[in-house]
């Protein structure tokens, strides 16, 4: 079959927005592929209205669609729930077929014939579908852009088909694409089922679509239209990013009165621009025949079922002659004896009849903003305005203003009065310099001289001496930023300014500021000079840090080992600089100390002095055990000795000295301290300990004394004698 399109001359489109973008809520597996290994689908999509629902649905892929071309589809209708009562599933799975026939493109070429007189997508779809080339050809069948024509050929008539579809309801049902279902009862609930007539020659992705007359709805008005009016023409514009769920393509509508509406677009008016941005707009334009009368517009959506959206409301506007072909140009500023300023601009007389009169406008700022000055429109046909007010120094700019009030603007041009007198002294000069070197100056803003042009800044290191100017030229931030070394012994930079005005008139320094220079370098540590030790307490002695600005000396202490210093004395300076002495009583004997001296300055930096490691001198003769307990047990046969002493990690043993009747005291065992140890209470530093003896005889007097041994050789002195009769 061959169909000539007529329609393909009007269409200007990508072939790229054809393929057809639908909501879908289909599940199954995909067994059927695309040559590129795409997994095809069928798409679905549905809409309820008039007691009506119409189904669209397409493949994704050429491949599948060429296939299904041939075998058509099936339609079935699942009715799932009747008012609020959702049916057994034995009544679920009931499906009406909605199909006599597998749905697929008619072979009747009066058929096509037919469907073409009133539609103009049907030879689209007739060629894309039946034709025997879609492809313009090139000439050579080697050419590689013939080869590329060819691979594309099935893509250009899979989306020229669908675009067709998309555009008109009626063909879509023709070529098996669309079905309508007019046997819906109110108030139940459906599942529409799209797939293949023959699943035995095509494996493909069942589509289905959920239907309930409770999801009905209006469709939306185009709200947010535009229209943008020149010189006989207007470009009329609408977001179509929100509406493109709703429509596939646009009607624009055109009025001189507003009632009576005239169709512009002969096709269906459908954009192209696939650029994302916030908000991506369509745009038409249309031509008027005249500008100054009143025109109207309006857009409304078509859908893919053939659905027409309401109109938007109307936008109105008119056509503008176009702006004079050359700007008002100044030809002169003057100054008068009284103060005032005159204004003289040139402009073509021939142009005067496009415009109804100037307005002068003037700034400070070459750039504006601009505050316009005359309070009337001037005459179209005079050149001269004077400035009963002129300030300093301001630039002019004089703009014709046409009938639709738009500006055609002149050059700006610079005006000054003549001045002598310098501007004000600058005052409340303040700055800081940081850690790094950075300093920030800053000070009031002159708000007092309209001809300000701006401040320079000086710095000195002596408030007598020479300043050196460290701004490029005059500033008028209120503020400078720049650095200065802090390798100097000069704690202090001074800083002055002067203010200068647009004709170049100097005020006077301002009185200087003072601006510290932070103190980057820490204080020289202090040093320790003598010590002495006792087993009670030890002494340490230092020199002083010379640095004039120290503010405390710490003294710090750790036991060996351990990483966290203890602060034990600060002193405060310049009142505690006369300190240099120290005696430190706390800490145990057995433990080895360090000890060092930590200085800070005013400002926080610190030095530290060397490490010095100490330890207390321990006594030789240690505390002795004052007291024991005996217990005898005559049937066991030993007799306990029992007694509280000092808990000390030097604690190696205790001598048990006996004697028997009235014979001398002799050694009878060394007994290691952990073996005596019986209980420990290391909260009072104490532990009780004891001796078994257990080489006794029956009706004899013994006598006992303890005597405690340490690591260093220190010894406690022998206990008091106790006896005990066994």
């Amino acid at each position: 079959m061959e169909v000539q399109i007529n329609i393909m001359e009007k269409l200007t489109i990508s072939i790229t927005i054809f393929l057809l973008c639908l909501s879908s809520h289909s599940f199954a597996q995909v067994p059927f592929f695309a040559d590129d290994n795409t997994p095809s689908e069928i798409k679905a999509v549905s809409r309820i209205s008039e007691d009506v629902v119409k189904l669209r649905w397409a493949p994704t892929t050429p491949e599948a669609w060429r296939a299904l071309n041939e075998v058509g589809f099936n339609v079935d209708r699942y009715t799932l729930m009747v008012g609020t009562e959702v049916l057994d599933y034995s009544s679920r799975r009931k499906g009406t077929r909605l199909n006599d026939a597998p749905l697929k493109p008619s072979a009747n070429e009066k058929a096509w014939q037919l469907i073409s007189r009133g539609n103009d997508f049907a030879p689209v779809a007739a060629q894309a579908i039946y034709g025997e080339s879609f492809t313009p050809q090139m000439g050579d069948e080697f050419n590689p852009e013939t080869i590329q024509n060819i691979a594309q050929e099935e893509q250009n008539r899979f989306g020229f088909t669908l675009f067709a579809a998309d555009h008109s309801f009626e063909l879509a049902s023709f070529i098996g694409l669309g079905i309508i279902d007019k046997d819906i009862t109110p108030g139940e609930r459906y599942l529409y089922k799209i797939y293949p007539a023959d699943s035995t020659q095509i494996f493909i992705d069942t589509a289905f679509a959920y239907v309930d007359d409770q999801s009905a709805y209006p469709l939306p008005k185009i709200i947010d239209v535009q229209a943008d009016f020149a010189d006989k023409k207007v470009s009329v514009s609408w977001d179509k990013e929100i509406f493109s769920q709703f429509y596939v393509s646009f009607n624009i509508e055109k009025s001189r009165d507003g009632l009576d509406w005239e169709l512009l677009n002969d096709l269906p008016f459908i954009t192209t621009d696939r650029s994302i941005t916030e908000q991506t707009y369509a745009h038409y334009v249309d031509t008027l025949e005249f500008n100054n009368l009143p025109y109207f517009y309006r857009i409304s959506g078509r859908t893919i079922f053939d659905e027409q959206g309401p109109p938007s409301d109307a936008v109105q506007g008119m056509g503008k002659s176009p702006l004079p072909n050359f700007s008002p140009f100044i030809s002169g500023v003057l100054e008068l004896n009284t103060g005032e300023l005159t204004i003289e601009w040139e402009f073509d007389k021939e142009d005067e009849a496009q415009i109804i009169g100037f307005h002068v406008a003037r700034s400070q700022n070459a750039d504006g903003p601009f505050e316009q000055i005359s309070t009337q429109i001037i005459e179209a046909n005079k050149r001269l305005y004077v400035d009963e007010n002129p300030v300093a120094a301001a630039y002019y700019v004089v703009s014709a203003i046409d009938m639709y009030n738009r500006p055609l603007e002149s050059f700006s041009a610079l005006a000054q009065l003549y001045d002598e007198d310098p501007p004000a002294i600058p005052e409340n000069v303040r700055g800081k310099i940081m850690e790094d070197g950075k300093m920030v100056i800053t000070w009031d803003k002159n708000t007092t001289d309209d001809d300000f042009f701006g401040n320079r800044v000086w710095l000195s290191n002596n408030p007598y001496g020479e300043y050196s100017q460290i701004t490029v030229g005059p500033t008028e931030k209120g503020y400078h930023i720049d650095s200065v070394s802090l390798n100097t012994l000069s704690e202090i930079v001074f800083i002055k300014l002067t203010a200068e005005d647009l004709r170049g008139n100097v005020s006077d320094f301002s009185p200087y500021a003072e601006v510290m220079r932070p103190d980057t370098i820490a204080p020289v540590a202090p040093h320790f000079k003598e010590y002495e030790a006792s087993n009670e307490w030890i002494e340490i002695a230092w020199a002083n840090s010379p640095s004039g600005d120290v503010s405390t000396l710490e003294i710090k202490k750790r036991v060996k080992g351990s990483t966290n210093w203890a602060t034990l004395k600060t002193f405060n300076y310049p009142e505690d600089a006369g300190v240099r002495f120290f005696r430190d009583t706390s800490g145990a004997v057995k433990n080895r100390f360090e000890y060092m001296l930590r200085v800070t300055d005013d400002v926080g930096l610190i030095a530290d002095s060397k490490i010095l490691e100490l330890k207390k001198i321990p006594k030789a003769v240690r505390n002795g055990i004052e007291k024991i307990e005996s217990s005898v047990d005559r049937r066991d046969k030993y007799i306990n000795l029992d007694w509280d002493y000092s808990f000390d990690e030097d604690l190696i043993a205790f001598r048990i000295y006996r004697a028997i009747d009235n014979k001398p005291l002799v050694i009878i065992d060394a007994l290691k301290a952990d073996d005596a140890l019986i209980k420990e209470a290391k909260k009072n530093q104490s532990a009780q300990f004891r001796f078994k003896d257990e080489s006794l005889k029956m009706n004899t007097t013994y006598h006992y004394q303890v005597k405690a041994i340490f690591k260093n050789g220190a010894q406690s002195p022998r206990s008091e004698v106790i006896v005990v009769d066994y």
